[in-house]
């Protein structure tokens, strides 16, 4: 199971933008841009530039405009220069083919100054004199911060999912000096410090995503997604950190579970992770709770959240606990391939050997080409070897070691499963075929996948190959039946 899952960003558009409401305005907003002439002509030329098509002609009149507002007589009236000012650079800013930093008489500046300018900053001062001087502007001033916004948040969601994480950062953090309450920009910076495991200031970047999102219900699964997140990875944190910064980061995450818990109460993954953290930082009392109304009441939980838990309470080194939950959700769902293993490595280590068979017998039938259960056999017969104090019978186990031993070091070929999701009336099967053998092989899988009972609801195949030796090749599989809870595969070559 994955720890620190990546919270994929999504590309907006600009129609899915919240509105702006001109009713929640705190007061009326009235700037005057027609006075002095100049202020007044550029006015008229930004409103020629809107009715105009061509490219050349728009700039043309915006050039204009930022000409008469660059004039000394413009700067009389600093807030209505500023408001029109602002709106020319970013209109300019968002046009294709735009240098986002230009020499100013490339933009009509009056006196044609050698130097550059970066539009963007540029806009940004010119909106921060206006809602400095007015306040109730501000509604009027976001509308217009978002025209190169859009353009540049999207390209930076685009560079990241192209792996290209730096230049997303750059663009990320430029969307946000002309519209600082960007959730997807604070998205893009937090999962980019994520994928480099600075995970403080991924959290740092998250947080402020929440805060920009506020109550705003465009965003409702991003937010659940990223309330998760944060104790996730601050859980994570704990889990490597020692000393004081261990139960420092399991309170940090404690809190973060309990605020999402706050909104989506019924979110036993959560809960269970809050109890992890909660020993973690000291406090047995809550945590111990937790576990204990979870296993008293297994039946309002599903199979999933279960055996979620069971993992939470493995780590936190709770194994009894966790053995409960495992067999709890097992229950529920008992040729779940993970769920099987996990209850399995459970059981030895809490010296709860005797039930370790039956459950090593099904998970070898249902993934009988994965090494590591052969090694759990292996680690079970040496540990009943050692208590064995009948020498036939201890000759018997060890023999028994000395079989799995050689499935588990010896293998030619190796399957591995990192997709397994269920929907309504779909399952979908991913992973990868290793052969170890020195031949290149091609395989075919054949893959049953399986009800709560163990009955077969649906049957796939996929042929991987060729293979080189010492090489592994992907394979996924769909099966589009209801009622699709775990699978088996039939054995390959050994």
């Amino acid at each position: 199971m994955m720890v620190r899952q990546t919270f994929m960003v999504a590309v907006l558009a600009v129609g899915a933008l919240p509105g702006i409401s001109r009713a929640q305005a705190p007061a009326k907003c009235e700037i005057d841009d027609g006075k002095p002439g100049q202020v007044k002509d550029a006015r008229n030329a930004l409103v020629t530039a809107g009715l105009l098509g061509k490219p050349d002609d728009k700039k043309k009149q915006i050039t204009k405009a930022i000409g008469l507002l660059t004039t000394p007589q413009a700067a009389t009236n600093a807030v209505g220069r500023s408001w029109l000012l602002g709106r020319a650079l970013v209109t300019l800013a968002a046009m294709p083919d735009q240098p986002s930093v230009a020499a100013k008489a490339s933009l009509g500046y009056t006196g044609a100054p050698a130097d550059n300018i970066d539009l963007v900053l540029a806009a940004d001062s010119a909106f921060d004199v206006v809602e400095q001087a007015m306040p109730q502007c501000a509604g009027e001033t976001e509308e217009y911060r978002r025209v190169p916004y859009v353009g540049l948040v999207n390209e930076a969601v685009k560079q990241y999912n192209a792996k290209q994480v730096d230049s997303a950062v750059k663009l990320a953090e430029r969307a946000l000096i002309i519209y600082p309450k960007s959730p997807v920009a604070y998205n893009v910076i937090g999962n980019a410090r994520q994928s480099k495991d600075d995970i403080p200031g991924a959290v740092e970047a998250f947080q402020k995503m929440l805060t920009a999102i506020g109550t705003d219900t465009a965003y409702t699964e991003e937010k659940k997604q990223v309330m998760l997140n944060i104790p996730t990875l601050l859980a994570a944190e704990a889990d490597a950190a020692e000393g004081p910064k261990k139960q420092e980061y399991a309170k940090q995450a404690a809190d973060a579970y309990q605020a999402y818990l706050k909104d989506y109460p019924n979110d036993a993954g959560a809960q269970s992770g809050l109890a992890r953290v909660q020993l973690l930082s000291g406090d047995s009392t809550s945590a111990n709770k937790i576990y204990s109304d979870m296993l008293a009441a297994p039946d309002k939980y599903t199979d999933m959240q279960l055996l979620e838990a069971g993992v939470n309470a493995a780590r936190a080194n709770r194994a009894k606990d966790a053995a409960q939950l495992f067999e709890a959700g097992l229950k529920k769902n008992p040729y779940y391939r993970d769920g099987l293993f996990n209850v399995a490595v459970t059981y030895l280590s809490s010296d709860q050997l005797d039930k370790m068979p039956p459950v090593l017998e099904r998970l070898v039938t249902v993934d009988p080409n994965n090494p590591d259960n052969y090694r759990v056999w292996v680690n079970y017969y040496q540990d009943k070897s050692k208590l064995e104090k009948n020498p036939a019978a201890k000759k018997q186990l060890s023999d028994s070691v000395l079989k799995y031993y050689k499935l588990f070091s010896e293998p030619t070929v190796k399957v591995a499963f990192n997709l397994f999701s269920r929907e309504a009336a779909k399952a979908t099967l991913g992973g990868t075929i290793e052969n170890l053998s020195a031949e290149p092989k091609t395989y075919t899988i054949k893959v049953e996948f399986l009800d709560t009972n163990g009955s077969t609801v649906a049957t796939q195949e996929a042929t991987v190959g060729p293979v080189d030796p010492k090489a592994s090749k992907p394979f996924r599989i769909t099966a589009e039946k209801a009622g699709i809870a775990a699978f088996k595969y039939a054995p390959l070559d050994k």
